[in-house]
């Protein structure tokens, strides 16, 4: 698939699918207390992937957002 080539964004990946993980029953508990006629299946699957998709990526751009800034600071000489 791809190669994950430092801890730090292997650990943001993880935290980033438990968090999807958690989100996912969240969205869909939430779902069950609403009555037939609440529910959307497209808004509810929008939610889902849209939550998902955060999850997971969020983590993982912040690490990499964060090695990319502290690459390019100059050391004071």
């Amino acid at each position: 698939m791809f190669k994950l080539q430092d801890e730090m964004t292997e650990s943001a990946l993880g935290v980033g699918i438990v968090a999807a993980v958690l989100w996912g029953i969240g969205i869909s508990l939430y779902s069950f207390y609403l009555g037939p006629q609440e529910i959307s299946w497209t808004v509810w699957g929008a939610r889902l992937l849209g939550g998902i998709l955060a999850c997971v990526a969020v983590p993982v751009v912040f690490v990499r957002g964060r090695e990319w800034i502290v690459g390019r600071q100059q050391p004071r000489a």
